[in-house]
């Protein structure tokens, strides 16, 4: 089997960026969620369902574990370039897919408090 082709800049480029998507999900649990939860429990109502699963440890790591694992893939495997830049794209993607989620998670409990006011 011939040696892959090496990665280009902007190969290096889409795997920094999953990287950072990774890296918010794996922070998350750690540093935002904990302040986010302090600052729910001031609002003193039933928090929606998708704002308390990603309060829970084990959610925006698994958010995070699959973008890293595709990224992971499409480097460390013996595969053609189209194939590799697919799945950095398909990476990528999932990554922000997971910021999304976790920001929405994050942002439900603020909102439905808004709608209340008017």
């Amino acid at each position: 089997m011939p040696s892959p082709e090496p990665l280009t800049a902007g190969d290096w480029i889409g795997v920094i960026l999953v990287g950072l998507c990774v890296l918010f999900c794996f922070q998350f649990p750690l540093v935002m969620g904990p302040a986010y939860a302090r600052m729910f429990t001031d609002f003193g109502s039933a928090l929606p369902p998708l704002t308390e699963l990603g309060l829970t440890t084990w959610f925006p790591l698994m958010l995070g574990l699959n973008p890293a694992s595709i990224a992971f893939y499409a480097v460390a495997g013996p595969h053609p370039m189209g194939r590799r830049r697919l799945l950095i794209v398909v990476a990528f993607g999932m990554g922000l897919v997971a910021v999304g989620v976790l920001i929405a998670a994050m942002y439900q409990p603020i909102f439905s408090i808004a709608g209340q006011i008017e």
